[in-house]
């Protein structure tokens, strides 16, 4: 008796990584054998196989698909912080695969910086490496900013002159130690306005003008001089603190020039 040998036909499609299997197509009747990395990335084979009978041989087909690397959503934040000396990083807010898989299977982030001082890191990146079905992303670059906002403190005010005796008319040199605390460090101190609780002229016999001359950052002359009938005169200096980030703060000081002796 003449057999006939079969024909058989099977089919797979290569795809990208899904989290399915891949699925073939056979001849009627087929039965499929699945060989290989049929789920993941990878190379699946298909084996199609028809029983003989009567007027058949039993015959079968072999095919091949090839699973590719899908690509993971990555998102990262960049981030805008005070500044508080420590180091700082962007926020990897999600890592999402196609199949809902957990992070662990999907890949890592790697962060290029930890910045600690106050900047714009406008070359700061991240990269992703993707697990066996993921692919990786090159460095993706973002922009971190550390800020300060917080004006320097002054820890101490004063002058080496407190009290200005004899009022003589004289000039004198009157120097002001400061001192400021700053997280990121006091840039400046200088006097930035003295004003006087008198007219500069025209108080009396004796009186002269250009009663107050800023010499430098922190010294200024003024003159030992007060209205023979008021109660004495009183200079403010006001000090201005400045830290490298622009924040400043200001406090005063006080020169009295007293009506006499006893004041």
């Amino acid at each position: 008796m003449l057999q006939r040998t079969g024909q058989q036909r099977v089919g797979a499609a290569s795809d990208v990584y899904t989290g399915s299997t891949i699925g073939a197509t056979a001849s009627t009747g087929a039965m499929i054998v699945y060989s290989g990395s049929c789920t993941n990335v990878g190379t699946c084979t298909a084996t199609a196989t028809t029983a003989g009978d009567a007027n058949h041989a039993l015959s079968s087909a072999v095919a091949t698909a090839q699973i590719t690397k899908a690509d993971a959503t990555v998102v990262v934040t960049p981030y805008v912080k005070e500044y508080d000396g420590q180091p700082h990083t962007a926020t990897v807010t999600s890592i999402s695969g196609v199949n809902g898989e957990t992070v662990a299977t999907v890949g890592a982030v790697t962060l290029s910086t930890t910045p600690t001082n106050v900047g714009t890191y406008s070359t700061d990146s991240w990269s992703f490496t993707g697990a066996a079905n993921y692919n990786d992303i090159a460095a993706t670059v973002i922009t971190n900013t550390i800020k300060d906002t917080t004006a320097p403190v002054f820890t101490s005010l004063s002058t080496n002159a407190p009290t200005l005796w004899p009022p003589n008319h004289k000039m004198v040199a009157v120097t002001v130690s400061a001192l400021a605390s700053d997280l990121v460090g006091v840039s400046s101190l200088k006097i930035i306005n003295v004003t006087s609780s008198e007219p500069d002229n025209g108080l009396g016999d004796g009186d002269t003008a250009g009663d107050i001359v800023i010499t430098g950052p922190l010294s200024v002359n003024l003159r030992a001089e007060r209205a023979g009938k008021g109660n004495g005169r009183i200079y403010t200096i006001t000090v201005e603190a400045r830290d490298a980030a622009g924040n400043a703060s200001t406090k005063t000081c006080t020169v009295f020039v007293p009506k006499s002796q006893g004041k």
